[in-house]
């Protein structure tokens, strides 16, 4: 592996740490969209806006989400756009959201 290649997995290993540490380990869709239901699976990073609509692997373009809830996302419309409407998915190009006051914070931290 290119040393480029194991520097950028660092890079990304620091993000979803910090993603998970800022959202305290939860999913953030089971705490945010009503009637989401129970959470089943891995804690993953979830992008609010996909890389092809211009978003990536950042601190404020990430949530943390189980499987179950990441999986539902992709395969179900109806609770897309109820995660759209709570901020937890962005399918208009050009638009970040803030997804907490210490994104900042945090962003300071991993530049160290």
């Amino acid at each position: 592996m290119s040393l480029k290649r194991q520097a950028e997995q660092r890079k990304r290993a620091k993000i979803r740490a910090a993603v998970f540490e800022r959202d305290r380990y939860r999913c953030q869709v089971a705490a945010r969209v009503p009637d989401a239901g129970r959470c089943f699976g891995a804690l993953t990073p979830h992008h609010i806006k996909k890389d092809g609509q211009g978003g990536g692997y950042t601190l404020d373009n990430l949530v943390s989400a189980c499987a179950h809830h990441n999986e539902r996302i992709e395969s179900d419309a109806d609770f897309a756009r109820a995660c759209e409407a709570v901020g937890l998915l962005d399918t208009r190009a050009g638009r970040v959201r803030e997804l907490m006051d210490s994104v900042d914070e945090l962003r300071e931290e991993l530049d160290d």
